[in-house]
């Protein structure tokens, strides 16, 4: 099924900006590349350019990736209980803290690698069930109304993002 530009009150404003860096692409499609090229830019880090910080308080890279695993199985998560029928309301997560209660900079590229993997194939696995039918579905998450559509374009477009900022503030070669 070809997803369809989720509407804005399908989502927060806040979410905007990730929606937009999708623009006209195939959200789906753009995942699965981003994320391969991902995965191959930082195949040859060293241990100590996975620790490295672009800026004193800012994530290492490592705890950077882990942050679009963790947001990308939250974002399963949320997709799943949508596809189920199950409007109940989801609370948000504080991603900063997650990054902090990680152990990322502690971690084996390998086993950042795969989370990465793993829940890139858990959210396609719910990606791949959304029909015409439960498109338009949504629940509130974090106090904010958000639809199926919607959280297949926000995780495309967070994850785009962030491969963004690993090549210009951290210097990765990601070709994407």
């Amino acid at each position: 099924m070809k997803l369809v530009k989720p509407n804005t009150s399908d989502y927060a404003d806040f979410y905007s900006g990730y929606i937009d860096l999708v623009g006209d692409k195939n959200p789906i499609e753009l995942l699965i590349s981003t994320r391969a090229a991902l995965l191959h830019a930082c195949d040859i880090l060293t241990t100590n350019e996975l620790s490295l910080r672009y800026k004193e308080g800012k994530w290492s890279v490592a705890e950077l990736l882990v942050h679009l695993s963790d947001s990308e199985t939250v974002f399963a998560y949320r997709l799943m209980r949508i596809l189920r029928e199950d409007f109940t309301a989801l609370p948000g997560f504080d991603e900063n803290h997650f990054a902090e209660k990680s152990l990322a900079d502690q971690m084996d590229f390998a086993f950042i690698k795969s989370g990465l993997e793993s829940s890139g194939h858990l959210f396609l696995h719910f990606a791949m069930q959304v029909n015409q039918q439960n498109a338009h579905f949504k629940t509130t998450a974090n106090g904010h109304p958000v639809s199926a559509t919607a959280l297949i374009y926000i995780n495309a477009g967070h994850f785009l993002h962030h491969c963004q900022i690993l090549n210009e503030r951290y210097s990765l070669a990601i070709k994407i």
